[in-house]
């Protein structure tokens, strides 16, 4: 049988992460070599155990579908469809799928250490104390496009969304838009052909825009937008 970490050991296997990050950045700047190899010893395994996880998870997934769905060939084709492209947008030249995982898990320790946990459901959903739905998707910087930051979660999944906009290699803008936002223009977002709800995100004159299609056009989130950046280390700057 294939098991995986519990909720709660997961998320302490990733703030040892976040933690063995913060050990090695200074290990570096103190030059201690031994200190700083076994940092970066550790933080290579733990990346080959998440990739695993995450790949035995995405195959778990796929087996039950098959299993419940095995009546339904062309739901099934659909689902897995779905599941291979990620509600992620991320740049393939950064780290992918995983760099938005860093970047997700730094933003799950943070919520936990302000006494907000939130429990997986899926990859990029999560539970709140309130029993809503969070979709934390995350966005590279695309500085040659008008919206440089193009996310994506699937509608029906989620009540709220965190967005991740890249700002600088190490760090984050955070966009929560709250579930009364969304009831209020959920309806009126563009939806991409694989069901996904899109967040266009562009930045004028030091505010955050969403832009909304039809009538309503760009609408200023920066109230939703936290006023600091959310540090997310990543390994191969280490």
């Amino acid at each position: 049988m294939i098991t995986t970490l519990a909720n709660g050991e997961w998320d302490d296997f990733l703030t040892l992460i976040n933690d063995a990050h913060k050990e090695a950045e200074t290990a570096a700047r103190k030059k201690e070599t031994n200190k700083l190899l076994e940092a970066t010893d550790w933080l290579r395994r733990a990346k080959e155990l998440e990739i695993r996880h995450s790949e035995l998870l995405k195959q778990a997934e796929r087996l039950v579908r098959e299993r419940h769905e095995s009546d339904d060939t062309a739901s099934i084709g659909k689902q897995a469809n779905l599941d291979s492209k990620d509600s992620t947008s991320t740049s393939a030249d950064f780290g992918g799928k995983f760099r938005a995982d860093e970047c997700r898990a730094a933003y799950l320790d943070r919520e936990r250490k302000k006494g907000n946990p939130l429990n997986r459901v899926r990859r990029s959903y999560f539970k709140n104390a309130a029993g809503l739905t969070v979709g934390i998707t995350y966005s590279s910087e695309d500085r040659s496009k008008s919206c440089p930051w193009f996310l994506n979660l699937l509608d029906g999944q989620f009540d709220e969304a965190v967005l991740l906009c890249e700002i600088t290699k190490e760090a984050v803008q955070v966009i929560h838009l709250p579930k009364t936002f969304l009831d209020r223009y959920g309806k009126q977002m563009s939806r991409g052909k694989k069901g996904q709800i899109k967040f266009n995100v562009s930045k004028r004159n030091g505010h955050f825009h969403l832009q909304v299609p039809n009538s309503v056009g760009w609408i200023d989130v920066t109230d939703y937008t936290e006023k600091g950046s959310l540090i997310c280390p990543h390994l191969e700057f280490v």
